[in-house]
């Protein structure tokens, strides 16, 4: 009996790290994806600063990449989601994550 109640606590705290575990590795991954959009934000900005693009021009991140320097062509979504960078005036938005109010 003694073994069997050693076992339940084990797997309760194996479970119970697990889920600690999957928690943490989510919110990294958010925080990457932030990163990452107010990386692109930035690139944004220095682009249309540089070429003049008004409201609504729309950017490709091919053309981001200049200012992205050389970890541009790696910049991805570690949750498997897509960056869309949307024309000027418009947040850089992530197909998983969403920060619409927390980027500007």
């Amino acid at each position: 009996m003694q073994k069997f109640i050693y076992t339940a606590v084990f797997l309760l705290l194996v479970s119970a790290g697990s889920i600690i575990f999957i928690k943490l590795d989510k919110e990294a991954k958010r925080k990457t994806c932030y990163e990452n959009i107010q990386r692109l934000e930035e690139a944004k900005r220095k682009f249309g600063a540089e070429y003049g693009a008004g409201l609504g021009s729309h950017i490709t991140l091919k053309v981001l990449e200049t200012y992205l320097g050389e970890k541009g062509k790696e910049i991805s979504c570690p949750s498997g989601g897509e960056y869309s960078i949307n024309p000027v005036g418009q947040p850089v938005t992530c197909s998983v994550h969403s920060f619409e109010k927390e980027v500007r």
